[in-house]
Parts: structure tokens; sequence; C-alpha cells
């Protein structure tokens, strides 16, 4: 029963390490091949890169593996929301837009090989800018022997830095501190009536008097045919407010006529928002 129980274990380990690494025959014989693990880093630099609406950013990768990373064999896939621009990219790299926000890099023979332990910045240039860390790549993953039948497929981990504030500038104006919003709030209450009530659509002007007035029902009532929609609207709140206590106010075809007159008063622009 022991002996069983060891031949299952020494199955389960040869089965974890074929999985961690690839086989290839040479002269009849198969050398067991460990490939580079890598840690990616990604830093945005700067918005508006050359004086464009487009970004720079590091990548960075790093060897942490056992073996050597080769300047041939293998490339990067990447989904990114802000496009790569191939042609920003330095020689030892080529890149391709693959379809929608899909990418690759690939190395070309100027790449250095990457030795266990070390590491190579890259710059990344990308389309429009970048905010914050949602902004970086995704999905990445690393493909070995792509020229082969079976491919080696490993997933890449990427360690976003913090966006700095000040290098996510784009224009003037982007970044508003409270205290302004605040103090456009306050610009916006005074110039708001206090006095005037709640209602839809908001008089442009309201006067105000000490004295009350009896209106007899029904309410008689004339609009233009400009406020159509405004005395349609007054008879649907009055029947949804007063039900059949009260009835409903009753239009009239002359100004003369009417207790109560809805006119529309041409608009001013100032040219200002507040």
């Amino acid at each position: 029963m022991k002996g069983k129980q060891i031949i299952e274990w020494l199955t389960v380990f040869v089965f974890l390490t074929i999985g961690c690494q690839s086989t290839v025959k040479q002269n009849g014989a198969v050398a067991v091949t460990v490939e580079p693990e890598l840690k990616l880093t990604w830093e945005f630099l700067e918005n508006n890169y050359q004086q464009k609406s487009q970004n720079l950013s590091h990548l960075t990768l790093k060897n942490v593996g056992n073996a050597t990373l080769a300047n041939s064999g293998w490339a990067i896939y990447f989904n990114w929301c802000r496009g790569l621009i191939p042609e920003q990219l330095p020689g030892m790299l080529t890149g391709k837009h693959l379809n929608g926000d899909f990418y690759q890099i690939a190395p070309t023979k100027d790449f250095p090989q990457l030795a266990p332990g070390d590491s190579i910045i890259i710059p990344v240039v990308g389309t429009h800018w970048q905010m914050n860390a949602t902004d970086a790549p995704s999905g990445i993953y690393i493909v070995f022997s792509e020229e082969s039948d079976k491919p080696l497929i490993q997933q890449l981990a990427l360690s976003v830095k913090p966006v700095l504030k000040e290098r996510a500038f784009i224009k003037e104006g982007d970044w508003i501190r409270y205290e302004k919003i605040y103090d456009a709030y306050l610009d916006s209450v005074r110039v708001i009536d206090p006095l005037r009530p709640h209602l839809i659509p908001t008089p442009v002007l309201m006067e105000y008097g000490d004295f009350f007035s009896d209106l007899l029902c029904p309410v008689k009532f004339w609009a233009p045919h400009l406020a159509k929609n405004e005395a349609d609207f007054l008879l649907f709140a009055w029947k949804a407010r007063f039900s059949e206590k009260i009835p409903a106010p009753v239009r009239v075809n002359t100004r003369e006529e009417a207790d109560l007159v809805l006119q529309i008063l041409p608009e001013k622009f100032t040219g200002e928002s507040k």
C-alpha cells in the first residue's frame, strides 16, 4: 500500500514538472529546457507627448526566472484601450495591431538577451491620454516558440505604478479643486430667487404683493399657441393634484376674458452659464 502511494506522488511530481517545462528533441534524446519568467511593471510618464494627442509610458521587463530571454522566438500580447503606436517603439521591438484593442510586440535581432536578474525599460507611446491606473494595458501574456506546433503560453502579471496627478495634466483646468466647485455652487445660488416657487416651467419674472385674490372656479386662463405644451401641463397637473374636488381651469379664446395668462417672454442670451 505504501509503495502505491509513493508511485502516485511521483506521478503528480512528474506531471507538475512537465507543466512548467518544455521538451526539445536533440539527436534522438530529450532535453528539458526551462522558459524564462518575466515580471512586468507599467509606469505612466506624460500626456501631450511630442506636443501631440498621445501619451508616453515605460514598460519594464525583468527576468525573474533561471533562463535567459532570447532575442527571438517569443511575442507579448495585450489589450489596451489607448492604442499602441507601433512606429514609436524602439528598434529592438516590433509592434502590431491585431484587432480591436488587441496588440502584439515581438523582439528584433537588436533586442538584448535578458539574463536572469536583468531588466530592460521599453518606452511605449499610445494614442490620446492616460488619467489613472485603469488606462494601463491588461490581459497580458507571452507566447514562446510561435513557430512550433505546440507553443508555450505564459500569463504575465502587470504591476501598475500610481498615476501622479501632475503627470496626467492635459490642459489648463483638468484638475479642479473642491473650493472652485463650491464657489461655482455659491454663484449659482446667488442668482436664484429664494422666493420663487418650484414651478415647471420656471417663470422668468414674478411680482409679489401683500394682498390676496380670490379666483372663482373654474379659473379662466389663456395661453398663446407657443405655450400649448405649458397649457396642457397646467391642466394635467391641476387634475392630478385636485382630482374632481376643484374644477379644472377652463381655456378661453381671448386674453381679455382670462383670469390667468400664460406668456412666453423672449429669451435673452448673455453668453455665460451659471
